[in-house]
């Protein structure tokens, strides 16, 4: 039997028949299929219902619905109803709770999207004062170092300052991602822009808003030196042999001899103990 039923008040919707988790109530006014064996009547306890192609564990049926229609089929008829076999009726789709998951989901990327395009941004460019190394995006492949008095194009949020760490930036019409770009330049502008703006009034390719690393952040806020707009590229100062180990996510770099070193929070070369 096949009943077409309409909810009359919210039925309870559990993950499993045993109902130990409970999830969004289908509400009144929608309707639900439910598929019996002949004889065996509607009730409270029938757990099985189909709610917009998705199997549901409910509870309420017959005391919470009114039956709209009820047809008896045979299997044949039955899959010619529904243009599929009657065994993908009830199928292993996806449960409700993972449609309400989603739709949660999909609510706080917009939300989070709406307060994105909605926070201020700001767009440097700047001049090289010594040359930057230049790498792809999952830093494997390393391009020709972009050389002193080049450009380059960086957008941060507005409260970010300019780090010596991996940046996305953009060099000649290519986005890569460089070192040293709080210490070894000059800042030639810095416009401040509301994104969402930005994004709309920008002619060509926009430039892709870029946050660092949560532990560089984190040893930006907590040192007593920050990077500055007014102050990047005077204190690059190259060379550096002392030996540590770095703590803020730095990339490691590989010399033509073996030796491992990365740039520190003042752009000096600094190399890893061999173990």
């Amino acid at each position: 039997m096949h009943y077409k039923l309409l909810v009359t008040s919210p039925v309870e919707v559990y993950e499993t028949r045993q109902m130990e988790r409970r999830y969004k109530d289908l509400p009144a006014g929608d309707t639900v299929d439910v598929v019996l064996p002949v004889g065996v009547e509607l009730s409270p306890a029938t757990t099985e219902a189909y709610y917009k192609q998705y199997r549901l564990f409910v509870w309420g049926l017959g005391t919470r619905t009114k039956t709209i229609s009820s047809h008896r089929y045979n299997v044949k008829d039955f899959e010619v109803m529904f243009n599929e076999p009657v065994q993908s009726l009830a199928p292993n789709i996806y449960p409700l709770h993972m449609v309400v998951e989603r739709n949660r989901k999909n609510a706080q990327i917009a939300a989070s999207d709406s307060a994105l395009k909605a926070s201020k941004v700001a767009e440097y460019v700047l001049v090289v004062n010594t040359p930057i190394e230049a790498y792809t995006s999952d830093l494997s492949h390393r391009y020709s170092d972009i050389p002193a008095r080049d450009t380059i194009r960086i957008l941060l949020n507005e409260s970010t300052q300019l780090s010596p760490a991996a940046t996305r930036a953009r060099y000649k019409n290519r986005d890569v991602y460089v070192y040293g770009a709080g210490v070894r330049t000059r800042t030639i502008s810095r416009k401040v822009y509301v994104y969402n703006d930005y994004i709309k009034h920008y002619r060509g390719t926009p430039l892709e808003l870029y946050t660092y690393a949560t532990e560089e952040v984190k040893s930006q806020q907590s040192t007593s030196s920050s990077y500055s707009p007014s102050s990047s590229g005077s204190s690059y100062s190259s060379g550096g042999t002392r030996h540590s180990t770095p703590t803020t996510g730095a990339y490691i770099h590989t010399g033509p001899r073996g030796g491992r070193y990365y740039y520190n929070s003042k752009g000096n070369k600094t190399y890893v103990k061999r173990k």
